[in-house]
């Protein structure tokens, strides 16, 4: 910011201040009298006198005799109290006056200005001292605020001077105003320049600064005249430093002109101002310097056009991104099969003609293959269309989970499949189609009732030498599967010449028993258009979503999860799998009448895809990269996919929301409804890494949860997961608990200056005292108050504790102590933080420079703009900005500039290794003097070892914290460590320590090693 004050008043404070300096040298070298020090030197000069007129006495000297000469001195000298004299043992031998009442012995032995003391020698043997008291010395009777005759003199200088070198002055440099030197008529052009432009002399001082200049400034051309240009704060726009050359120093120093360099300026208002910067030297006829002509073109509404279009550019990316990704959800849709996720009818011809080409031009083979469920209307008829649906989803998961990621796979119509499989031979062809076989008769014992046995049929052909066509391989693979049906079922028949022949004789033979050919075709007609409508029901049905709940179906929920799952192994991370099953739909549906169940259907899909909007879970499902996945799967129940979370245990959280809002009443044909549900959850890759088996095992866990008792039950399929949910909710109750009950606590670490080895402030770290687990590890409970938002009542606690504590500290003489706290994301992104903590420090009394708020990059991670205006606003208050756990993230550098940071914390880890690892070494260094560029201090945590602490101070760290300073104490044990005057300066001597005291802050008394100890041992036990 630009400073207010005019040349005026700098040079005339620059003139008191030479004038105190002058008289404090006078006064060092002896020049100005001591009344004080003469009256001192007076008294010593009279008790010296009698001490030799004792002395000369010597064994003559009688004890009448010295009484009566002290008894004459106290009477004849009304400034002395009284006199003694006193023998080498300390026995008193005569004294006058009242001297046990007006004699104190001098602590070092020396006289003062009251007591005077001087030894007797007889044969240069010492025999007894001379004492005497004297009253007072009277202090000058002054207006001044002191009686110290120089403080007086340097006051009233100080003061009376100022004013006569400010009248003197003012007068004076009406005659050399720099700014008279350029005339009227030149300065009036300048002036009409739409760019800003400014005049300095050869000592870079502002000779003339044109209105458009000054104006956007917003600071007077009056204010800037006689200013040293670079003294502005300029800054690099590269790095957001300070520019170590301008270009009229450089233009100036080459005499060269300089052209076209941007610069950045901040405004007294605050506003960053961006410049293109040319700087011309000024030369006289002789080639002499005399000053630099700078002209100003300001960029910064084109710069922050350009930031607009690159955030424009950023949506227009992300919109393209997003475009395509439902182009490719649409491209799915449109070629696959809604029950089954297969391809349809259209995009398998499409692949087989493909792959036709294919394997024309490389030589190779191809089988193709027809199946069929055996006895598929008898399950519709006995089980229900539902269950029906279920088979042939079924069916269709099993074959494409043994067949490879080249091979075709296609829902023919109705039960039938078709399987196009390239590279194979009609050998490996039936071992493939035969292990497909087993596996749907063996899986389906597990996944439908005994009562129920899943069987295919099947029947393939391979490609001749002849290069059949795509019709020709169908129609024998369709023959081989019609040999299969007639006998017997569950088998899997290769084509064969003479099976063509037995299929015509029993068309024939069909025909022939009372069925008219015409008859026959006008049944075949119809069950071509019944398979076309199904197929163009199948291709165009509402874009993949279901009827009822407009949640996606199962082929885009399929879809969909796999992504997710890919997802989470490129990344890392973990999805989770709700089965959610309301427990009143049949209920409602048989009292209610099957509309008011339809009604109760759509509420709780309402009411769960409400509550996983991305908007709503941001602080749960990690990045929020993808939103929520909700499809209803059949009836009452409904799959929620949860992609990209960190931690398993958000799922916990996001079941109690999902509990908490169906639970609401639900009004249903004038009937008031409370909806309860049972949810089974699996978790990727904890579980399986599969579809099929993440929804089997979800299914499982959700059978297992209806066995249980109570109402919105929930079980995980893994046991331990569901002990550790249990554990996390009880978790929850308990810290609910906590709050009231006063059980959490604050801790103080100290921070130490690395220069004085005094305390600079302390870190408030917050401590759980369970009445039955002990001290809790915040570890262990804050992400857990993050996610249910007790994070916030939490940190308020925090925030009014430290701030009392502080307040105390200084009411008790500790008034250089900041105290930090720290801001969880979940704070910091909230609208009222701001005017918590301000109203928080009006609250306490504490002023905002006391108070430190320290932040880690998660905190601004999830919206960096949002969360650097907060900051500003906080830094507005006064209150310090710390960035805590630098170096971790992979973005603090890029950050660091757009944060208003006036401290960062190097992450313990890089400190861990300083004194062995050059890696290490070299990154602090370079943070520490990135950091020491951008006018930031330096705090290194995790200090534990003299190496380290020695490593950090030859880089030029700033302040250190950790186990080697302190640890963290109780308030009570920081007070007594703070009181004590301990100081940490011992800790930085090359030497290796020894077992002694620290030394004492402003020299007072060292504390007792007992102390020290104590506090550190108190810390030891919290810990």
């Amino acid at each position: 910011m630009l400073r207010r004050w005019s040349p005026l008043l700098r040079i005339t404070f620059g003139l008191v201040g030479l004038t105190a300096t002058l008289l404090m040298f006078a006064q060092f070298i002896g020049l100005v009298p001591d009344e004080a020090q003469a009256i001192l030197d007076s008294r010593r000069k009279f008790a010296e006198t009698l001490a030799v007129q004792l002395s000369a006495e010597g064994d003559n000297l009688s004890i009448d005799t010295v009484q009566a000469v002290l008894t004459s001195i106290v009477d004849r000298n009304e400034d002395v109290r009284s006199t003694a004299l006193r023998d080498a043992s300390g026995k008193l031998v005569a004294s006058a006056g009242d001297h046990e009442r007006y004699w104190e012995a001098p602590p070092s032995g020396r006289s003062t200005d009251t007591h005077v003391q001087v030894p007797i020698f007889s044969n240069e043997l010492r025999w007894g001292t001379v004492e005497v008291s004297y009253t007072p010395i009277p202090s000058s009777v002054s207006l001044l605020p002191t009686s110290n005759p120089l403080l007086q003199l340097l006051l009233f200088i100080s003061v009376t001077g100022a004013l006569g070198y400010f009248l003197m002055l003012r007068r004076s440099l009406k005659s050399l105003d720099p700014s008279s030197v350029i005339p009227e008529r030149v300065r009036a052009a300048l002036d009409a320049l739409a760019e800003g432009v400014v005049i300095l002399d050869e000592g870079e001082q502002i000779v003339l600064a044109n209105t458009s200049f000054s104006q956007r400034l917003e600071v007077p051309a009056k204010v800037l005249m006689g200013r040293k240009f670079s003294e502005l704060n300029w800054r690099s726009t590269q790095s957001g430093g300070l520019e170590t050359q301008l270009p009229w120093q450089k233009a100036m120093t080459e005499k060269v002109q300089q052209i076209g360099q941007p610069l950045l300026l901040r405004t007294s208002s605050g506003e960053m101002l961006s410049f293109m910067v040319n700087g011309t030297p000024i030369l006289d006829a002789d080639g002499k310097l005399r000053g630099a002509l700078v002209t100003f073109d300001d960029v910064t509404l084109l710069e922050q056009r350009h930031n607009e279009l690159q955030r424009t550019m950023g949506k227009l990316k992300h919109s393209q991104d997003e475009i395509e990704r439902q182009n490719t959800e649409l491209r799915f849709l449109a070629s696959r099969d809604t029950l089954t996720g297969c391809l349809n009818r259209r995009a398998f011809f499409a692949g087989f003609e493909e792959l036709l080409v294919s394997v024309e031009k490389t030589g190779q083979v191809l089988c193709c293959a027809m199946l069929d469920i055996d006895h598929f209307k008898s399950v519709n008829d006995r089980f229900g269309h539902a269950t029906g649906d279920k088979v042939i989803a079924y069916v269709a998961q099993t074959l494409q989970a043994g067949l490879r990621d080249g091979d075709l796979l296609g829902r023919y119509g109705g039960e039938e499949f078709v399987v196009v499989m390239p590279g194979l031979g009609i050998d490996e062809a039936a071992v493939v189609m035969e292990r497909l076989r087993c596996s749907i008769e063996q899986g389906s014992a597990a996944r439908f009732t005994s009562t129920m046995s899943i069987t295919i049929s099947g029947g393939f052909a391979a490609q001749s030498e002849v290069n059949a066509d795509s019709a020709e391989l169908l129609s024998r693979a369709d023959t081989a599967l019609y040999t299969a049906k007639q006998s017997g079922r569950n088998r899997i028949i290769r084509w064969q010449a003479n099976q063509t022949m037995a299929k015509k004789a029993k068309h024939r033979e069909t025909t022939q028993s009372g069925t008219t050919e015409p008859e026959a075709e006008v049944q075949e007609l119809r069950k071509r258009i019944l398979e076309l409508e199904s197929r163009a029901k199948g291709e165009n049905a509402d874009s993949g979503l279901d009827a009822l709940t407009g949640l996606p179906n199962s082929t885009l929920f399929q879809d969909r999860l796999t992504q997710d799952i890919a997802r989470a192994r490129r990344n890392t991370t973990i999805v989770g799998l709700l089965h959610v099953e309301i427990d009143l739909f049949q209920r409602v549906k048989d009292t209610l009448g099957p509309a008011a169940g339809d009604h109760l259907i759509r509420a709780a899909a309402e009411r769960i895809s409400g509550l996983l909007r991305r908007s709503d879970t941001v602080a749960l499902l990690g990045d929020g990269t993808r939103p929520a996945t909700v499809s209803r799967l059949s009836g009452a129940e409904f799959a929620v996919v949860l992609s990209d979370l960190e931690k398993p245990e958000s799922v916990t959280w996001i079941i109690q929301r999902i509990f908490e809002s169906v639970s609401a009443p639900l009004k249903v044909d004038e009937h008031e409804i409370y909806m309860t549900c049972v949810i089974g959850a699996s978790v990727f890759p904890h579980d399986d890494s599969g579809n099929d088996a993440l929804l089997r095992h979800a299914s499982a866990a959700c059978q297992h949860a209806k066995q249980l008792a109570g109402s919105n039950r929930y079980a995980f399929y893994a046991p331990e997961m569901t002990a550790q949910s249990y554990h996390q909710l009880q978790m929850e109750n308990d810290l609910r608990q906590a709050i009231g009950r006063g059980e959490f606590v604050l801790h103080y670490q100290p921070k130490v200056d690395m220069l004085t080895g005094r305390a600079t402030g302390v870190e408030a770290l917050l401590r759980w005292q369970h009445p039955e687990r002990g001290l809790v590890d915040p570890r262990s409970f804050v992400p857990i108050a993050e996610q249910t938002g007790l994070i916030n009542v939490i940190g308020d606690w925090v925030l009014r504790k430290a701030c009392r504590q502080a307040k105390l500290w200084q009411r008790i003489g500790l008034e250089s102590l900041r105290v930090a706290v720290n801001l969880s994301p979940v704070q910091l992104l909230s609208d009222d933080i701001v005017d918590k903590v301000e109203s928080t420090l009006e609250t306490t009394g504490l002023e905002a420079r006391f108070l430190e708020i320290e932040i880690t990059e998660s905190a601004f991670m999830e919206d960096i703009a949002r969360a650097a205006q907060t900051l500003q606003k906080l830094r507005s208050l006064g209150v310090h900005i710390s960035l805590d756990d630098f170096g971790t993230g992979y973005s603090s550098l890029s950050y660091l500039k757009r944060l208003p940071v006036d401290s960062l914390k190097i992450d313990r880890s890089f400190i861990s290794d300083i004194a062995v690892n050059r890696e290490d070494t070299a990154m602090v260094s370079a943070i520490i003097a990135m950091a020491q560029r951008l006018g930031i201090r330096v705090v290194a945590e995790g200090v534990e070892t003299r190496e380290q602490l020695h490593n950090l101070r030859q880089l030029g760290c700033d302040e250190a914290q950790g186990y080697l300073i302190s640890r963290p104490l109780t308030g009570p044990d920081a007070v007594e460590l703070f009181r004590s005057g301990t100081t940490w300066r011992h800790l930085f001597d090359e030497e290796r320590p020894s077992e002694r005291p620290a030394a004492a802050i402003g020299g007072a008394a060292r504390p007792s090693s007992k102390v020290v100890y104590m506090a550190q041992s108190r810390a030891q036990q919290v810990e």
